[in-house]
């Protein structure tokens, strides 16, 4: 893959492969999924479609204490998370991260043998590709793959992580609005306690993200949460905002 750029995250502490334009580049999204992981996670994790690893990296950069698996299927985007990996500035966590090629919508026998087994992650954290397929088509095959979302394909995405994750492990999902009545439908009998995190660019916006969180085989309720504001006024991060994404902060999804 040509026109590569190498991009550094939280204030250069990891850094990051991934296509310079057209491919899907990671960006907030992932920085804030990372960031909703509890202070106090330990055990395993999963990046699921982790494309060239950010979220993956970032988890286990905040987290001294878990081990994370990158879970990519398309095989460009697994090359760049793999040449992520053995990047000198990611040596600190490269030893505790493992890239596994899988397509999340396989059968079982299939994502076994491509070394993805079940009840192993204490937590999943996916940024699965959301976007409606009757909005605009992108023009580049790689941007297609990763924003084209089907309520089939949510469906299997979840089926995937309730297979893959110990009782009670968490799902934590970044996805936009409009997809939450096909999410929530895919949890029945699956994922309960679930919280939703509300995400504005700007204050007096409507939400044009959310951190779904969820718990495999709970029964508690659904709780919205205070929402999480990204830009003041001006254009400038928030405060909060400022300090997540530069590794000081979490966003609460309790």
């Amino acid at each position: 893959m040509s026109n590569v750029t190498t991009d550094a995250f939280l204030g250069g502490a990891i850094e990051v492969l991934q296509p310079a334009k057209g491919g899907h580049r990671a960006g907030l999204d992932a920085l804030l999924l990372a960031s909703s992981m509890p202070l106090e996670q330990t055990g395993r994790v999963a990046d699921f479609g982790a494309g060239c690893g950010i979220v993956g990296l970032v988890a286990a950069h905040l987290n001294s204490e878990v081990t994370v698996d990158l879970v990519e299927c398309e095989p460009q985007m697994a090359k760049l998370a793999r040449q992520t990996l053995d990047l000198p500035g990611n040596s600190h966590i490269s030893g505790r991260m493992h890239l596994i090629e899988a397509n999340l919508t396989q059968n079982t026998t299939l994502r076994r043998e491509s070394g993805l087994n079940e009840n192993v992650y204490d937590i999943v954290l996916t940024n699965p590709p959301f976007n409606d397929t009757g909005r605009r088509p992108s023009p580049n095959s790689q941007r297609r793959i990763a924003h084209e979302l089907t309520a089939n394909i949510l469906n299997q995405w979840v089926r995937t992580s309730t297979a893959c994750l110990k009782g009670r492990g968490k799902l934590h999902m970044i996805l936009r609005p409009s997809n939450l009545p096909t999410l929530l439908e895919a949890f029945e009998g699956r994922f309960g306690a679930i919280r939703i995190l509300p995400i504005h660019a700007k204050h007096h916006k409507s939400a044009n993200r959310m951190i779904v969180a969820a718990v495999k085989g709970a029964k508690g309720e659904l709780k919205i949460l205070p929402s999480f504001v990204v830009h003041e006024p001006n254009g400038e991060f928030t405060p909060l905002a400022e300090e997540i994404f530069h590794g000081r902060a979490r966003l609460s999804v309790e």
